[in-house]
């Protein structure tokens, strides 16, 4: 049976080891080939070089967020809106 995502390349971008290691733990799961990086300073020549289908980026990183990232792909043309998702998380305490 073929897995839903086989041949699909996915970037994975957080700063957060957890939950770069569980995304990829699902996307292979379902077929995706997966590389993760944990700053989003080096995702314009990543991108470029590992040209993937999608990308999955954290929002709220430090020091360079994903908004910050993702106007640099924008600017450098190396993306298109279908080709991302940001993901964004906060711990919610008493």
């Amino acid at each position: 049976m073929t897995k839903p995502l086989a041949g699909l390349r996915v970037m994975v971008v957080d700063d957060d080891l957890d939950i770069c290691e569980m995304m990829t733990m699902l996307l292979e799961d379902e077929g995706a080939t997966v590389l993760t990086l944990r700053q989003a300073d080096a995702v314009v020549a990543q991108v470029q070089a590992w040209k993937p289908d999608r990308i999955l980026l954290d929002w709220m990183m430090d020091p360079v967020g994903g908004d910050v990232a993702l106007e640099a792909l924008r600017q450098a043309g190396t993306l298109s809106d279908e080709e991302f998702a940001a993901q964004k998380a906060r711990l919610l305490g008493p």
